[in-house]
């Protein structure tokens, strides 16, 4: 199921339902980052990542592999693009 087509977390109740582990990949623990703060501009640089790929066409799960509530996500996620750039530079050749 991709991202923007999962359930909101709670109901119109308040309710809350069950967690997948696909959930879990995207919280972010502010321990991880040092603190609130540093998880919050974390959580605001990922999203603006987020926003890009998805104007190339990208979708979010797509990145579910490279843990994108740990530390280090935005330089795994370069990696992987670097990767497939570098990949499609020399299939086109």
């Amino acid at each position: 199921m991709a991202y923007k087509d999962r359930p909101p977390l709670t109901n119109e109740d308040g309710d809350v339902r069950e967690l997948t582990e696909a959930d879990l990949l995207w919280f972010v623990d502010a321990r991880d980052f040092g603190g609130f703060w540093e998880a919050q501009a974390f959580v605001q640089e990922r999203e603006a990542f987020f926003s890009a790929a998805e104007v190339c066409g990208i979708e979010r799960d797509v990145f579910l592999p490279l843990s994108p509530g740990k530390p280090g996500f935005l330089e795994r996620a370069a990696e992987m693009l670097e990767g497939l750039a570098k990949s499609a530079r020399h299939a086109a050749e």
